[in-house]
């Protein structure tokens, strides 16, 4: 027996026309003559402004009546027991409450037209048709707001604006308020057989087919006779759980639905409907909030041996991924802020060779002298350095095929590399400055520390060396780091090292386990230095000489380092085009020297690895 057919005429509430055809809605669209011909008969929860969320908004059910030409009316509407029905029956029955709406899916669109659809449920609600609304995925025409926030599918939402006709109106219950009952409470009223209807009706509703699987079933009652055996309450329930899965069971686009099933797409196979037994059972066991739930999450119908269900490669159906923060891809790069700290602190000079001079007046020739009377007088003597450092080309080549460039069109990939060569000149050029490039001597491609000279393996007048033991203990390193400055000339200094150093230094606890500096400006600050600036590349360079020794860090005030470029140390752009192998080429190069320029005026920490 079909129990979605009811006799239309068995003592309704009220009657109405839920929507009316070839009605044009305010934003152009059209319900097509007989769009929702095919559910004559249907029953269907009637619901308070398509609230899909809580059962509480379940305010009964209706009986759908296709008017050839005219629209679907809603006839046998009968509001159920609970205290929204009875409030909602008092407020038609005073005409406070005079609309009517219906939630579809399934749609089929022809143009502005909607020719075919699923009516899911009726809803009484506050106002006509919203000027402001629109159909898209989810249609909503009223001029209530807000409440489609709560919807996620592709329903369509119509709102007629016609009058109810009351035909019937039961006077609002006397007794007492009962107690609100839970989803749990209720589908513990169920009793075995009316655990295997309910199983029925939702496989039927999302279309699995459930005639070769009978076992679970009780043969001597058939799915009319249990389905009559259903309290009002228990039936709330069920059509409001049922709605609730055929609203979540499609997210394709409306003609898309409908084209790939016509086209020959299979249904779901055969499924035995015992597993809906156990999503059952195990919703009341869990307490879920709704059966969607219970479905997604129960493995029996998630695999159910293998089979396959729905529509074949669903894949291909879902709309195109979009970038989240516009078409340019984000740039993976190791932290580039002591890049930064290199070319904003050294002194930039407008040429390309520079000279530094120094005197060693720590010499014993170079003191002053007590004078004897008649005795010679001496000259103080004292040596005088002069260091040269002339510029090298430092530069970064790339190509792009022309082909590639034009079939790129969701970002500008010429303009994004550019910026990658910029960064990584940048990049180079600091670590040059910093410890050299760390390739071998003999590669051609090696920036020469003799034009660009590395901070770390400066000569001794310039970079003084400190070493650690590999089992230093932290807060001794601390101690060791404080007292270099007595070898340090220059201004506060920067130290330049990991991460994971500067973590065992800023970790170090006292005797009742608080942290002594909690910032690495704190740690700065007790080490007498200006600030910690972490370098991730310098986590693996080793003494050039030795590679049982790592460097831990440098300490250096950059303004006391200089580099010369006869640009300003501007980097040049060059672009060119190869016509016989169809590239675009890139050039981007700069010409530059490097060096400091005070003796003792930075300080490098070596620590032994082994």
């Amino acid at each position: 027996m079909d129990t979605t057919k009811q006799n239309p005429e068995d003592q309704a509430d009220f009657v109405g026309f839920a929507t009316v055809y070839n009605e044009l809605c305010d934003d152009g669209k059209v319900i097509a003559q007989d769009a929702f011909s095919k559910q004559d008969g249907t029953v269907v929860p009637l619901v308070w402004i398509h609230g899909h969320q809580d059962m509480r908004d379940v305010l009964g059910h209706g009986t759908l009546k296709h008017v050839a030409g005219v629209g679907m009316r809603l006839v046998n509407a009968k509001f159920n027991s609970t205290d929204a029905g009875k409030l909602a029956r008092t407020l038609v029955k005073e005409g406070d409450i005079r609309h009517l709406s219906v939630y579809a899916n399934k749609l089929v669109m022809q143009g502005n037209r909607v020719v075919d659809g699923v009516i899911r449920e009726v809803s009484l609600v506050l106002a006509g048709a919203n000027p402001k609304a629109s159909i898209d995925q989810v249609v909503f025409h009223s001029s209530f707001g807000g409440q489609d926030d709560h919807y996620e599918d592709d329903g369509v939402r119509i709102w007629t604006g016609r009058s109810l006709e009351l035909l019937h109106a039961t006077p609002p219950s006397k007794e007492a308020p009962t107690k609100s009952k839970t989803l749990k409470d209720i589908l513990n009223t169920f009793t075995p057989a009316q655990k295997d209807v309910f199983g029925y009706l939702m496989a039927d509703a999302l279309g699995l087919d459930l005639s070769s699987n009978t076992d679970g079933a009780d043969e001597g009652q058939d799915l009319a006779t249990v389905y009559a055996s259903f309290n009002q309450e228990q039936l709330d329930v069920v059509h409001i759980l049922i709605s609730e899965a055929l609203a979540s069971e499609d997210g394709e686009d409306e003609t898309m639905t409908h084209n790939v099933f016509a086209n020959g797409a299979t249904r779901p196979e055969a499924l035995s409907h015992s597993s809906f037994n156990n999503v059952l059972a195990n919703a009341i066991q869990s307490g879920a909030d709704s059966l969607r739930d219970a479905f997604n999450n129960d493995e029996a119908i998630a695999h159910a041996g293998g089979v396959d269900y729905g529509i074949t490669n669903i894949e291909s159906l879902f709309p195109e991924a979009k970038f989240v923060d516009g078409a340019k891809p984000y740039l993976v790069q190791d932290d580039a802020l002591w890049v930064g700290k290199i070319y904003s602190g050294a002194r930039m000079l407008p040429y390309s060779r520079i000279k530094s001079t120094y005197a060693d007046i720590t010499v014993e020739t170079a003191r002053a002298r007590g004078y004897i009377t008649a005795d010679q007088k001496f000259s103080m003597v004292y040596p005088v350095f002069n260091r040269k450092t002339t510029p090298q080309t430092v530069y970064i080549h790339q190509e792009l095929d022309r082909d590639d460039i034009l079939d790129i069109t969701d970002f500008n990939v010429v303009l994004v590399q550019k910026e990658i060569m910029q960064i990584k000149l940048r990049e180079e050029v600091a670590r040059a400055v910093l410890f050299g490039d760390d390739r071998p001597v003999n590669d051609p491609n090696k920036i020469n520390p003799e034009n660009i000279r590395p901070i770390y393996g400066d000569d001794p007048i310039y970079t003084h060396v400190i070493s650690l033991t590999v089992d230093r203990d932290p807060l001794d390193i601390i101690d060791d780091l404080t007292k270099a400055s007595e070898h340090y000339e220059g201004d506060s200094g920067t130290l330049f090292t990991t991460v994971a150093n500067l973590n065992k230094m800023l970790l170090v606890r006292d005797t009742v386990g608080h942290r002594i500096h909690r910032t690495k400006d704190e740690l700065a600050g007790a080490m007498g230095l200006s600030g910690i600036v972490t370098v991730p590349q310098m986590k693996n360079i080793v003494n050039p000489t030795d590679a049982t020794i790592g460097l831990f860090g440098i300490i250096v005030n950059m303004r006391d380092y200089a580099m010369g470029a006869d640009s300003g140390g501007s980097a040049s752009f060059f672009e060119d085009f190869d016509l016989k192998f169809n590239k675009k080429e890139f050039l981007l190069e700069t010409r530059i020297c490097g060096a400091l320029v005070k003796p003792k005026t930075a300080i490098a920490i070596e620590q032994s690895l082994v």
